[in-house]
């Protein structure tokens, strides 16, 4: 045994050592995995000096023409009148190449069997979760069965990690049967993700366990996924799902509008009680400007932050918005406006790849009018939450062009944890404060 390793190696070494085999090699392995032997011709176009006399030494030969073909069988065969006749071309293949040859169609039925072993997986846990989980079940045998409601999603997560697909069908699994457990009371959306997975964002739109949750829903209801965002919020609430009706609004305090040439009445009535609202897509219908107090706008990314922030300056003249996350149709088109005004916008969002892709998004738009408020390397660990983040979802952070935020993606690459600004009330507030007493932010 051990003199056919050495023998195979002394073989690899050779071919290695000259390189003008490689592309023919490519060539071969292509091939081979096609049809699972050596049949077909084999074609390099191109060819260099060094790769003619190379091919021709072995199959006895002289090519003189630019483009250089040859029967795969040819090889083998010439391969055996060599030195190296006792190592099958199987063998110096792999060997070259350091991998096991198998053919496409091995390759796709070892695929196939995988995922059959992925869905029957979580089915047998599911199984075992007894009645409660039998609604549940038959999304999950719809899914596997039919290739629909969801499976798109599933196997695109799957291709990446099937361990972080599993994960995230079990998490959404556990969700629908909750749903199950408190549906008379209701529950809100962030409470449901918290409690199944620890982080309230889970199943924030845009998000795969958002899609799927949305195509178990509407399975177990039997209706059509919704193409907007009110049967969206329709058919949450009769699944039980409590939806944050600022997710597809903009909250705001101290915002100032004109329409049909006059100031909003509505919203100075809000500055002038120093409370803050909630503007809707509807209440922007017609709105020709809109301006912040003191020329700039502090824009947060959750509902909690915003409340904190507005109760500290409810008595001083500053504007701040919330966006609830992934922007809203409300929230693009106000903060155009208020872009185009000229007003100068200090956002700050959650540190993960989403938050991150965000507040590139919104700089790449407006990038004289963004800036990245709190979303440093140092905010990053002065943030730093326990919650990991899924190996896919690291993409997102690829490519992304502002040096602060690149910055700090390199710092959740490395760390592979979330950071919630929830973390950094204190500083945000010293900022704005800081910024209304000198007109400068740190």
């Amino acid at each position: 045994m051990s003199s056919d390793i050495d023998r195979r190696n002394e073989c690899v070494r050779y071919f290695r050592e000259q390189t003008g085999f490689h592309r023919g090699f490519l060539e071969m392995r292509k091939k081979w995995k096609s049809y699972g032997k050596a049949v077909g011709k084999i074609k390099i176009k191109s060819a260099t000096e060094e790769e003619k006399k190379a091919l021709g030494s072995i199959l006895g030969r002289r090519y003189w023409e630019e483009d250089i073909e040859f029967l795969f069988s040819d090889f083998e065969k010439a391969l055996k009148e060599t030195r190296f006749r006792d190592v099958p071309l199987t063998v110096l293949l792999e060997g070259y190449f350091g991998e096991t040859l198998i053919t496409n169609q091995e390759k796709r039925a070892r695929e196939e069997q995988q995922k059959e072993a992925f869905w029957n997986r979580i089915m047998e846990w599911l199984e075992g979760r007894g009645s409660e989980a039998l609604s549940t079940l038959e999304w999950v045998r719809a899914m596997a069965g039919q290739k629909q409601y969801g499976y798109t999603v599933v196997m695109g997560h799957w291709k990446n990690s099937a361990a972080g697909a599993e994960t995230l069908v079990q998490n959404v699994c556990e969700a629908c049967i909750m749903l199950g457990e408190v549906k008379e009371e209701g529950i809100p959306l962030a409470v449901l993700a918290a409690k199944i997975t620890g982080n309230p964002h889970y199943f924030d739109r845009g998000q795969n366990g958002a899609a799927l949750l949305l195509q178990a829903v509407c399975l177990a209801a039997d209706k059509e996924v919704p193409a907007d965002a009110a049967g969206l919020h329709q058919i949450y609430r009769e699944a039980g799902i409590v939806t944050d009706e600022i997710a597809s609004t903009m909250a705001f305090f101290g915002l100032h509008m004109r329409k049909k040439g006059q100031n909003c009445e509505i919203l100075e009535a809000f500055c002038r009680a120093r409370e803050s609202g909630i503007l809707s897509l509807a209440n922007l219908a017609g709105a020709e400007a809109a301006w912040a107090e003191a020329g700039c706008a502090y824009v947060v990314e959750n509902e909690m932050v915003f409340s904190y922030l507005v109760n500290c300056f409810k008595e001083t003249e500053v504007t701040i918005l919330c966006t609830s996350g992934q922007l809203s149709g409300a929230a693009q088109r106000l903060i155009r406006m208020l872009c185009e005004n000229g007003t100068k916008i200090y956002y700050s969002g959650d540190m993960d790849p989403e938050g991150i892709g965000i507040a590139e998004g919104l700089w790449k738009k407006y990038p004289q009018n963004i800036h990245i408020w709190r979303m440093a390397h140092q905010d990053y660990y002065d943030a730093l939450s326990e919650e990991g983040i899924e190996g896919w979802r690291m993409k997102k952070l690829q490519n992304i062009s502002h040096p602060v935020l690149r910055e700090t993606s390199y710092d959740i690459q490395k760390t592979g944890k979330a950071s919630y600004q929830e973390n950094l009330l204190e500083k945000l507030a010293q900022d704005i404060l800081d910024m209304s007493s000198s007109g400068n932010l740190k």
